[in-house]
């Protein structure tokens, strides 16, 4: 499964520069929304986010899927200290853009995310999903090595799970924004 933790932040990664890369502009307006970055900033930070996600989601799909077939350790663990890099700097910028847009605008303000994974307000739960991205990455890189598959189950059982983590990453923020509340029952 070490592959998986490693496949599905990756994954997301490429997602979210394919949207970014169809459709540029909500990147930008997200960051000029967020009111962190100081004002002609937006455009070239939004430029590196993109290749910084092509560069780093494409070397870790590349890298899992070489560890998972028993070769190129070192550059797998490398790929994965990437993500979590990448995904921790997500983390860290998203959590600070949720609290200075809601100490700035107030909590019924709701400002894009400019994650390229949908169209829902930056919250807190875009910053957890980053570092659990982050997380996966990480443990990847600690694990002591991917196990060679010994056969076609093996690779539809790490397949299988690399879709659905990172299906579930990718609607965390969403799920949760839309989750029922039912009286007295924290969910």
């Amino acid at each position: 499964m070490t592959t998986a933790l490693l496949a599905a932040p990756a994954l997301l990664l490429l997602w979210a520069a394919a949207a970014h890369l169809r459709a540029p502009g909500p990147l930008r307006a997200a960051l000029v929304a967020h009111g962190v970055l100081p004002a002609g900033l937006h455009r070239p930070v939004a430029i590196f986010l993109v290749v910084a996600e092509v560069v780093v989601g494409f070397a870790a799909v590349a890298t899992a899927t070489a560890w998972f077939a028993g070769s190129r350790p070192v550059a797998a663990r490398a790929a994965a200290l990437a993500v979590a890099g990448l995904t921790l700097a997500y983390a860290g910028y998203a959590l600070l853009a949720w609290r200075a847009t809601q100490s700035i605008r107030g909590a019924r303000w709701h400002v894009p995310c400019g994650c390229g994974l949908g169209n829902e307000p930056l919250t807190g739960w875009h910053a957890t999903r980053a570092a659990l991205m982050a997380l996966a990455a990480l443990t990847a890189a600690a694990w002591p090595g991917a196990p060679t598959p010994s056969g076609p189950a093996d690779q539809a059982m790490v397949l299988a799970a690399t879709l659905a983590m990172a299906l579930l990453f990718g609607v965390l923020p969403s799920a949760r924004a839309h989750a029922p509340r039912t009286a007295g029952v924290q969910i």
